[in-house]
């Protein structure tokens, strides 16, 4: 902390106050109720150590450490990581910020941490939460129950009159809706008049173009507190950067999405982008204020490892994967390989690893996968304890469902299960050691938030598209609570599927995928 002979505003720890010199720079930012004081002979104003006052102060370039940390704030009487403090100190002074966090690194309460703060302390009366659809109840109500006894909880989930009752009961304090779910009650919402509002994997709200973004737009506009948790900013591009900032931080985005990728990002073929070097450097500059921790800074995980297990392909998936390659190569003989052409291919090809396939009008072929099936059976059989076995598409799942029943106790998670389903499912497998062993889930369905450290190894019976799905995935038996090694397992049956792997590792590209459909199979 600078000292009052430097002429800057000076923060005396034991009164909560700020000190602020009457000069020209800083009068226009006094509070009205400030007190003026002389102090060994220097003309100062006394304010009140306020959030609203340490965000002024921080716009104008005075960096003074966060109130939540002088006032008498009992931290919920919980035990947290420094790290979550930090957290929780700049959610609380900052009108927008950033939490860009890895994966399993307590963004939960750090938000709900600054939350608490801001209601006790009456410097807001209600909050909200907007996160996926699968943790609202299982990660958020669950945590704001056991540790936040303050906090009243309301998820808002279900159909419009549902909801709205939900709402207009009025006896919670903290809202808790899913992102799509913005869009059903919008105008109500604006209504709450909500203090503060946390959006859990604010990179879905990147593309500036989407309705979701729009509302999402207009529900922040007059709010004096919110806070973006995502430890993928950028999952595709560095450019992914321009929507979130123009959400949180607009008025840090001074050029439209054209002319800001082409600062980030060069063309070296039509459609296809690459990173300039400098471009990790000005993303983090572009999304401040902001709080970045690794889990290795906060806790000693243990050991981490993937393994790919080759297996074969049955009759009928030989047949459509040949099929698959011959339609490749006379895409590629007409040059269109790398736009939705190539995606349309890599999807077949996902489908037909998977052991399922769409027909045109939305039918599903049964390639009939059992030396997949049999894999992951060998799998079980070795795994000591439970297991997350994870396919890509939702006819997969409940294939892969009918075929191990029989013989092991398996739950199925997907698009189709309802929420409060979901929930049931997610604890059963958390916190009971029988009925249920394996857990088969979609990716997008377990992508987010959820702790699953009652499994420590993660079975891909297919690769997905999306290695930012892929990764938040993953991270559900890597995070806080883990106590035996994790391990991944990449079901595998040759070139094709490893450069999906490959890509999704961050070793190669999809484009790799496209181009090993024309490398001649041993």
């Amino acid at each position: 902390m600078p000292s009052l002979s430097e002429g800057k505003p000076y923060l005396v720890e034991g009164r909560n106050l700020v000190l602020i010199p009457d000069t020209d720079d800083y009068r226009p930012w006094v509070p009205d109720d400030a007190t003026f004081v002389t102090l060994h002979g220097l003309p100062l104003w006394a304010c009140k150590h306020t959030p609203e006052l340490n965000n002024l102060l921080f716009e104008i370039g005075e960096h003074i450490p966060a109130p939540i940390f002088f006032e008498d704030y009992d931290w919920a009487n919980i035990e947290i990581f420094a790290e979550q403090a930090q957290m929780a100190g700049l959610i609380s002074a900052r009108r927008r910020c950033y939490n860009l966090s890895e994966m399993g690194c307590g963004k939960t309460i750090g938000a709900l941490l600054a939350i608490d703060y801001l209601i006790e302390k009456g410097h807001i009366e209600r909050a909200c939460i907007i996160a996926p659809l699968s943790i609202l109840w299982d990660v958020w109500q669950h945590e704001i129950m056991m540790r936040f006894p303050r906090l009243r909880p309301v998820v808002l989930h279900g159909s419009y009159d549902k909801r709205t009752k939900l709402l207009h009961q009025r006896s919670w304090n903290v809202a808790i809706i899913n992102h799509d779910g913005i869009g059903v009650i919008h105008d109500e919402l604006l209504r709450c008049n909500f203090g503060c509002i946390i959006v859990d994997e604010a990179a879905s709200f990147r593309d500036s173009r989407t309705r979701k973004f729009k509302l999402m737009q207009r529900l922040l506009k007059e709010v004096p507190f919110a806070g973006a948790l995502t430890g993928s900013p950028t999952p595709n591009a560095p450019s992914d950067a321009y929507g979130l900032a123009k959400l949180f931080t607009p008025e840090r985005i001074t050029m439209g999405f054209r002319s800001f990728r082409q600062t980030l990002e060069v063309e070296v073929h039509p459609n296809r982008w690459l990173p300039k070097p400098s471009a990790s450097t000005k993303v983090f500059n572009l999304l401040q204020p902001a709080v970045r921790f690794k889990r290795s800074e906060i806790i000693s995980l243990k050991e981490f490892s993937s393994q790919t297990r080759r297996v074969g392909l049955s009759t009928m998936q030989k047949e459509a994967m040949a099929q698959l390659k011959k339609e490749a190569i006379v895409r590629f003989e007409e040059g269109d390989v790398e736009g939705r052409n190539a995606v349309t291919l890599i999807g077949k090809l996902l489908q037909i690893c998977s052991g399922a396939v769409y027909t045109t009008d939305k039918a599903v072929v049964d390639l009939k996968a059992q030396p997949r099936y049999d894999m992951v059976r060998s799998v079980l059989d070795e795994a000591e304890g439970k297991v997350i076995v994870l396919a890509p598409y939702i006819h997969c799942t409940e294939l892969l469902h009918s075929n191990l029943r029989k013989d092991y106790s398996v739950a199925v998670v997907n698009g189709s299960v309802p929420a409060k389903e979901r929930v049931e499912i997610f604890r059963s497998f958390g916190d009971k050691r029988d009925p249920m062993r394996v857990l088969i889930g979609h990716p997008k369905v377990l992508a987010h938030g959820l702790n699953l450290t009652a499994a420590n190894v993660v079975v891909w019976f297919a690769p997905i598209y999306s290695r930012e799905i892929y990764e938040q995935a993953n991270a559900r038996i890597t995070r806080l609570g883990q106590t035996r090694e994790q391990l991944i397992l990449h079901l595998s049956s040759g070139r094709e599927e490893d450069a999906v792997y490959a890509a999704l590792e961050k070793k190669g590209t999809m484009q790799d995928v496209i181009l090993a459909m024309f490398e001649q199979s041993n």
